[in-house]
Parts: C-alpha cells; structure tokens; sequence
C-alpha cells in the first residue's frame, strides 16, 4: 500500500508564524480583501519585523530533511509554452515578458523558476516558483506577479517566503551543488509584488512594505556576513497600461513580431517604467 499521507513542505508552519503576528483570528486569511483591509501595524516596530522574518527562515530550517534538493531550482530559463486559449491575465503577461526575454527585447526576464522542490522529500513544493525573474549582471529581481487575484499582503509574503528559500539555498550552496548557478552568483536580491496601480488602491501597506524590507534587510546581512543583500518593495505598472493580448493565441504571435510592433514596445514600455507603490524610504528599483 502507498503511504498516502500528506507531505510537509519547507513552507510548512509559516502561516501560522504570520497570523500569529498580525493576530488574523480563526478562519482569517490574507487571501481575502475584508481581512486584508483591516491590517494595521498595531504597534509592531523594526525589531518585531526582523524578528518575524527570523522566525520564518527559522521554520524552513526546522522544514527541511537530509533529501537531496532538486538541481532544477534557481535554473535561469523561461517557461514559455501556453495553451492558445488561456485568458487569466497573469499568465498571459508572464508569458508574454518571457516570450520577449527569450528573444533579448527584455533582456534578463525568465519565469516559473522553481525554489524548493526536493528540499523535504520527492513530492513537496514541486509547484512553489517564482512568477518572474529579472537577472542582470550581480542583481536579482524576484517578482510575485498579481492582477486581480489575492491581495498585496498575500503577495508580500509569498514573494517573502521565496525569499527566504533563496537565501535558505544561497547559504548552503556549496552543500547543495548550487555553486555554479547563475542566480547563486549574485550580489543584491530584490523581492517585488507587481501589480496594476488598481491592485492596491483599498488600502496603504507602508508599513508593512518598510517592515518586510527591514526585516530581509537584516537577516541576509546576518546569514551571509554582509556577502549578499536583499530588500522588499511593493510595484504597480504605469496607470494607464492595459493589457495588450487577451488570450494564450495572441500571446505566443510574440514570438515572431517585430520588435517594434506596438504589442512588444507597449510591454517593454511598462517594463521600463515601473512605478514604486507606498514608497518608505528604502530601496525602491524594480
């Protein structure tokens, strides 16, 4: 008989760790807008946001097994195959930047690059990946990418959590043979949710965007002795930017348009001019 039990991901037990800190009640989460509207700091300072997030790398240290973690983490190439008839926005836009990242006209941006498969066993977090990349020289932008779905505090911490799973690896690289990767290789990551100017207009998350970006601020000094260094933000794309495709056929038609074709430059043009939401006083690049 197959053991059918449920397995454990490295993620396992940090959301309870972040309700607890934002004292979300029973059957509260911040997938849903009315809860997500009622956050608030409620007091919580530096110290009690580097504490947060070093309490969550600490849960994916407690997470993790003697498995051998899967080499097709932290892989640096697009996922740009996509059903014709595909119309959720999300996925129509990462494709479509991957499409163009593929093909140089946005150089540096891939998709779906996988963080955690193998890190427990053979069967968790094969799913767990980050929605797009931008890798140029030593920088990194990881970037939870959102339209209409979940809300930005969800986003902020799932974009957190890749994070951590990040810096999990970069600190055990050697043991994990992730020595040569690209993304390995890097000297400053930037954890961004990127959304339209829409997405995040019910409410104001400054101090929830300057805490996490504390919060990763610190711990990736500590864990790496100043090697590397990451940072948090909150982007929108420019308010008048709509999307230029409505379905998976338009979108794949990319890889042969001409690069000045209205479709490519009004995505690159987007790109190009992303705008730093609930700004803190941090880093705010994308």
């Amino acid at each position: 008989m197959s053991d059918s039990t449920p397995s454990k991901g490295i993620f396992d037990g940090t959301d309870e760790i972040i309700s607890s800190f934002l004292g979300l009640g029973r059957g509260k989460t911040l997938k849903q807008r009315s809860t997500y509207r009622q956050l608030s700091p409620a007091g919580q300072g530096t110290s009690d946001f580097e504490t947060l997030v070093s309490d969550l790398y600490g849960q994916l240290e407690k997470n993790r097994s003697e498995h051998t973690p899967s080499q097709k983490n932290w892989r640096s190439e697009g996922q740009i195959t996509l059903n014709p008839n595909n119309r959720s926005p999300e996925v129509l836009l990462e494709r479509a930047i991957a499409i163009l990242g593929e093909r140089e006209i946005l150089k540096g941006w891939f998709n779906q690059v996988p963080v955690a498969s193998g890190l427990v066993d053979g069967r968790a977090d094969k799913r767990a990946a980050i929605d797009l990349v931008h890798h140029q020289d030593d920088q990194a932008t990881f970037v939870e990418l959102k339209w209409e779905s979940d809300t930005p505090a969800f986003a902020a911490f799932e974009i957190l959590l890749y994070g951590l799973a990040y810096l999990f690896c970069y600190v055990h690289r050697q043991a994990f043979g992730y020595e040569s990767k690209n993304l390995m290789k890097v000297k400053k990551v930037s954890l961004r949710v990127l959304a339209p100017h829409p997405y995040f207009e019910d409410s104001d998350l400054t101090w929830l965007g300057q805490g996490l970006d504390e919060g990763i601020q610190a711990l990736a000094s500590t864990k790496t002795n100043d090697a590397l260094s990451m940072d948090f933000g909150f982007l929108a794309f420019p308010p008048n930017f709509k999307l230029p495709f409505e379905t998976g056929e338009a979108v794949l038609r990319m890889r042969d348009l001409p690069k000045d074709d209205e479709q490519c430059q009004s995505l690159v043009s987007a790109i190009s001019n992303l705008v730093p939401v609930w700004r803190h006083g941090g880093s705010t690049t994308p």
